[in-house]
C-alpha cells in the first residue's frame, strides 16, 4: 500500500474494487444489461497499444470483458458511454 504523501493518501493502483462472481450476479448483469468493462467506457481508447487503453494511462487487463471470470473487478473511473 502507499504511503500518506503531504497528509493525502496516493494509491500505488489504479482506483478499482473486486467483486466476486456469483449466479444472482451473473443473472442480474445480463437481465439489466450492466455495463462495467473498459469497452463501455468512455475513456477507453482502442488505439493505444495494450494494456494501456485507458486515456487516464491506467492497466486495463483485469477490466476488460474476457470468457472466463472469477471476479469482476471495477474501475472507480469508469464513465459509461
Amino acid at each position: 500500500m502507499g504511503r500518506p504523501t503531504g497528509g493525502r493518501y496516493r494509491s500505488p493502483r489504479p482506483p478499482a474494487m473486486k467483486l466476486s462472481l456469483t449466479p444472482a450476479f451473473i443473472e442480474e448483469e445480463q437481465r439489466f444489461r450492466l455495463v462495467h468493462h473498459c469497452q463501455d467506457c468512455a475513456l477507453h481508447d482502442a488505439e493505444r497499444p495494450p494494456p494501456h487503453r485507458c486515456a487516464h494511462g491506467y492497466p486495463t487487463e483485469e477490466h476488460e470483458r474476457t470468457e472466463r471470470r472469477d471476479a469482476l473487478v471495477f474501475c472507480k473511473e469508469f464513465e459509461p458511454i
